[in-house]
């Protein structure tokens, strides 16, 4: 497992990421798809991009589709990559309305 120890990140080997880790997360969330926030440059062939960054830490969220889409989160300390998650699934209602 990952150990990765700096003054911004802290994470155990068990996976563990602190509390200021999580707090940017939940905020780049919350200014980029979530609070429909500008998409960036695509980054592959019709891919939805989206960035936040701050104090030397990285939120890029990627995805590609809209009704079905695939994804990934990922978070950088100062360029050097540390966590990522990635997703996958499909709109179930026709009264989304979602970034496309």
């Amino acid at each position: 497992m990952l150990k990765l120890t700096t003054d911004k990140v802290n994470t155990r080997e068990d996976g563990f990421v602190d509390k200021k880790i999580i707090d940017f997360l939940i905020n780049a969330k919350k200014v980029t798809y979530a609070g429909k926030g500008a998409e960036k440059k695509s980054s592959r062939p019709k891919s939805h991009d989206l960035e936040y960054k701050e104090d030397g830490l990285k939120y890029i969220d990627t995805y590609l589709g809209g009704r079905q889409f695939a994804g990934e989160e990922a978070l950088w300390d100062n360029n050097t990559p540390f966590w990522s998650m990635n997703y996958c699934g499909r709109v179930l209602s026709d009264d989304f309305e979602g970034i496309s």
